[in-house]
């Protein structure tokens, strides 16, 4: 990472991002501070329905932002150049009597689909009075540069397959229909 110190100041500075990295003693040692991940956990406690094709995850909590922040339910910014991590589960639901496909994607500031981010899942049809279900857990890694978004895409072939929220019941949490956690990983710069 490249370092420098400013004038009259101990301290060093990334030159790419400004934060403060470490400091310089008065005979010329450096000392590097960990850096402090950025990070966020984002999910949703609606039920989401896809009746027009290819639609972003909405998310109505922002439970933590470090660095890593929801803008207009569904556009997660990040704001400094790194490698990321996200990791996302969600909770789909098939009411109808025969399977159906749904389709998951990352998008890159509103217009570019991530290559390689695709995954397409078979949702078993009910049965009896339960609805099939699927809990897809998928993680993958981006490099982004501070400022940009990501958005999480999805589309079915089907109105009878949703993105289930299940209400609190005696003795059990909340079931959100959605869970996305952001860490960074390591400094990136293109």
């Amino acid at each position: 990472m490249p370092a420098r110190l400013r004038p009259g100041s101990t301290f060093l500075y990334d030159e790419n991002s400004t934060d403060i990295v470490g400091v310089r003693d008065p005979d010329g040692s450096e000392f590097y501070f960990q850096r402090v991940p950025y990070l966020g956990v984002f999910f949703d406690t609606t039920t989401q329905t896809d009746g027009s094709g290819a639609v972003p995850m909405e998310f109505n909590t922002q439970a933590l932002s470090r660095g890593v922040r929801l803008v207009d339910s569904s556009k997660i910014y990040v704001d400094r150049a790194a490698l990321y991590e996200f990791q996302l589960s969600v909770h789909i639901h098939n009411d109808d009597n025969q399977a159906h496909r749904f389709e998951l994607w990352g998008r890159l500031n509103g217009t570019t689909n991530i290559a390689n981010s695709r995954f397409i899942y078979s949702i078993l049809a009910s049965h009896s009075t339960d609805p099939g279900t699927l809990i897809p857990s998928q993680n993958f890694w981006l490099a982004l540069q501070a400022g940009e978004f990501i958005e999480v895409m999805w589309e079915t072939n089907s109105e009878d397959v949703t993105i289930a929220y299940h209400a609190a019941e005696e003795g059990k949490p909340v079931s959100p229909s959605l869970l996305l956690t952001v860490k960074e990983i390591a400094p990136y710069s293109a």
